[in-house]
């Protein structure tokens, strides 16, 4: 098969072409603007300016790899006997802010047998999940539960998203 261009090119149509090629590149950087933003702070203003413009969300990264949770203890209210409290530091090793993960938090008994999950969202453990947590830093966070005549003799907590 033999294609034939022609021999002269309009600007019309080269206009057309640079409008598309443009209108693409735009439609990607839309769709890829939170993992642009991750791999490059520097455009995340410009990114964040262009959201507020076109009315979208810049989202927080959320990479559960890069977090850990450490120094956990749970420990009995001094005020009522009825109420646990679960403190701990979540650190984010990643050089990007990060959003909260969920926790599941397992309360167990004697022989290590779950006899209570639940899962806190990052709005029952920080007063401002929104925020995230900063590059390369350590938030602390404590959450009381009411446990209803439980007996509790353990815990495990771990990262679920």
């Amino acid at each position: 098969m033999i294609i034939h261009f022609p021999k002269k090119i309009s600007f019309g149509n080269v206009l057309i072409v640079l409008l598309l090629v443009v209108l693409a590149l735009a439609q990607g950087i839309y769709a890829s603007r939170n993992t642009i933003a991750q791999q490059h702070p520097a455009a995340q203003p410009y990114l964040a300016k262009a959201c507020h413009w076109l009315k979208c969300e810049m989202a927080l990264a959320h990479d559960v790899k890069q977090l850990s949770i450490e120094d956990t203890a749970l420990t009995q209210s001094k005020i009522r006997t009825d109420v646990i409290k679960l403190s701990g530091t979540i650190t984010n090793h990643a050089p990007y802010a990060q959003a909260y993960p969920e926790l599941e938090l397992s309360l167990t008994d004697a022989n290590d047998i779950v006899i209570l999950r639940r899962y806190l969202k990052p709005s029952e453990y920080v007063a401002q999940p929104a925020a995230g947590i900063a590059a390369n830093s350590d938030v602390g966070f404590t959450v009381g539960l009411l446990l209803d005549g439980i007996e509790v003799t353990g815990y495990h907590v771990k990262m679920i998203n």
